[in-house]
């Protein structure tokens, strides 16, 4: 964080004439605040090019001709948490990318702000968050070994969270890193899809690798083999990565504290988070049902010899829908935002889902369903990172995260609680997709007027 400047000592640690050649280089036309421009110098001398040049790159989202002040403001605090006294480009600039309003508390107010912020806990970096879901789910995987329940339980109780910071904290790091490289928009998505693409890879190798850990070690085979895959990520992660917070000077209570806020003032947080909730909700009751619904669907075949589903093949037929739909997001990310086809995805995944209630009985017709509705959180997964990259702000991108998984995790608990019939559920479903998209609907109107304001600027 940065201090005020009238006490600042410090002395610049690139020469001026440097900085006007880096300058130049990046906009000629460029023009900056006296005190920006000794900011920059001083305390962000290890990577003021890349500081210009996403400057530079918020100038033309904004559609503007010359790089000014407020952008490179903008960038140090979404990016760098560094925060000029007295200075603000946020209400202007940022708007048209997170349009959060920016409170007193987000900002460092003096110096004995900065003492009673030492005297609390500090949130762990990204890095050291992604070591520890690492180091807590192989603990999970070890507690396989017990025949104890309480031991069991609270490897599941491990795994739980682990499974919090799996869907946080690695997306987190790796938007923050990309912000700091200045990589441009097409380049996250190209990373998202690819991600989705890769892990439909892996979970199919993986099933392979955990079939035969279960044949030749016996069920807790696959537990070991997982294991041993984490701390290897554990290493990796600890030897190649850097590190990156949202907002370092935070404790536990601000971080949460302040993420409600986001959520609650900013609507377009609020439209994301509920779209997440409602689409991933309704994934995780399709993933722990498909199986009973095709099962019945097979064993209502008139032929005998059709009357087994082969689970595996089944499961990777998935996984490779959940390629397609990633390869779907590429195309589709090159023509138009996310934030305007995702609402058409969610209307192909609700009707996909209608295929179960209306065709309950004929298998083929089941797995298609079933099938196109892999196909919709194949483009959901890469469509969603990239969004919640551009509209969930910096500082406290990982705590925002696990909050939508709150209301996620509610609407999985208030589907399977009352143990309705399997066609019912799947009536849910649809009902939840089609809410999901006239929240994404709202998302793209408000993130149009947000651009067209931008422009007016």
């Amino acid at each position: 964080m940065l201090p005020n400047l009238k006490s600042e000592t410090k002395l610049p640690l690139i020469s001026g004439d440097r900085f006007d050649a880096l300058l130049r280089q990046v906009d000629p036309n460029a023009v900056l605040d006296e005190d920006v421009r000794r900011a920059l110098m001083k305390e962000a001398d290890q990577f003021i090019e890349q500081v210009l040049t996403k400057a530079c790159q918020l100038t033309k989202h904004r559609r503007g001709n010359t790089l000014e002040t407020r952008d490179v403001l903008t960038v140090l605090d979404r990016c760098y948490n560094i925060h000029l006294p007295g200075k603000s480009g946020i209400s202007t600039v940022a708007k048209s990318l997170t349009e959060f309003p920016i409170a007193d508390e987000f900002h460092f107010k003096s110096s004995n702000r900065l003492k009673i912020c030492t005297r609390k806990i500090h949130l762990p970096g990204r890095k050291k968050i992604c070591i520890l879901y690492g180091i807590l789910y192989a603990l999970s995987c070890i507690t396989k070994h017990s025949d104890d329940f309480w031991i069991l339980l609270i490897g599941r109780f491990l795994g739980g969270i682990a499974t919090s910071l799996l869907y946080s904290a690695f997306e987190s790091w790796l938007v923050c890193e990309s912000f700091k490289e200045g990589f441009e928009e097409p380049h996250l998505k190209a990373v998202f899809a690819n991600v989705v693409l890769g892990n439909s890879i892996v979970a199919i190798v993986s099933g392979i690798i955990a079939q035969y850990a279960a044949d030749v070690v016996g069920l807790v085979g696959p537990f070991d083999v997982s294991a041993v895959v984490l701390l290897i990520m554990v290493i990796l992660v600890a030897t190649t990565w850097s590190e990156n917070y949202g907002n370092e000077h935070w404790s536990l209570r601000d971080s949460v504290t302040q993420a409600v806020k986001i959520i609650a003032n900013n609507k377009r947080v609020a439209y994301l988070g509920l779209v997440q909730s409602l689409f991933e909700g309704s994934m995780y009751t399709f993933v722990l049902e498909w199986t009973p619904v095709l099962t019945a669907a097979v064993l209502n075949s008139p032929d005998p010899k059709d009357r087994f589903l082969p689970h595996g093949l089944v499961f990777a037929s998935f996984m490779i829908c959940i390629m397609i739909g990633s390869s779907v997001f590429k195309l589709m990310a090159n023509i138009w935002r996310p934030e305007f086809f995702m609402k058409y995805i969610f209307l192909c995944a609700a009707a996909s889902l209608t295929f179960p209630v209306f065709l309950c009985l004929n298998s083929l017709f089941v797995f298609m369903g079933f099938a196109i509705f892999e196909i919709c959180v194949g483009v959901f997964w890469p469509a969603s990172s990239f969004m919640r990259s551009v509209h969930v702000p910096e500082k406290a991108r990982s705590t925002v995260m696990n909050i939508f998984r709150i209301p996620l995790n509610l609407v999985v608990v208030i589907i399977l609680l009352f143990d309705l019939p399997i066609t019912w559920i799947f009536v849910g479903c649809f009902f939840f997709l089609m809410l999901a998209g006239i929240f994404q609907h709202l998302l793209h109107f408000s993130s149009s007027a947000g651009d067209e304001k931008a422009t007016a600027i």
